[in-house]
């Protein structure tokens, strides 16, 4: 079964970073973008996410000359960020979503994203995976939250 994601733009950062969200060595995020791209799922994209992909990348290439990265993650990103194959791009605004009130503000766009494509949200945001999590208007939409270590076993589905 093929499936769609959202991902949190810190999940690209950990993925450059080959670390988890406490800063441990982790290639969790790092397999997932891999996955997702051998296994032809997609990511979904809005004009937010682009935007803030963009400021993680850049912030990336000035990091990645003074701590350790995942050599070449950074450049597979990019690159997987222009493939039409794997990501749907959506720059029109979307409708509110359910229960959008209790999401942490900054996040609305990923949470709209995920209900309007039904896609699986994948974060390390403990207040927005908790907040997804509480919402039994989006869980009846089909809206999931995943960690990376979740989303994972999905990405390996072909």
């Amino acid at each position: 079964m093929k499936h769609e994601f959202v991902l949190d733009e810190n999940i690209l950062y950990l993925a450059v970073r080959g670390t988890d969200e406490k800063g441990n060595p982790d290639i969790t995020t790092s397999k997932l973008l891999l996955l997702i791209l051998k296994n032809c799922h997609k990511i979904i994209v809005d004009r937010e996410l682009n935007r803030r992909y963009k400021i993680h990348l850049k912030k990336l290439e000035k990091i990645s000359r003074d701590e350790p990265v995942i050599p070449g993650m950074d450049s597979f990103v990019r690159n997987l960020l222009q493939n039409r194959d794997k990501i749907t791009w959506h720059f029109y605004p979307l409708g509110s979503a359910p229960d959008e009130k209790t999401m942490p503000r900054k996040d609305i766009h990923v949470v709209r994203t995920g209900y309007h494509f039904k896609a699986k949200i994948v974060t390390v945001d403990k207040k927005l995976a908790q907040a997804l999590s509480s919402s039994a208007s989006l869980e009846k939409e089909g809206v999931i939250v995943l960690h990376p270590s979740e989303a994972i076993k999905l990405a390996q589905e072909t």
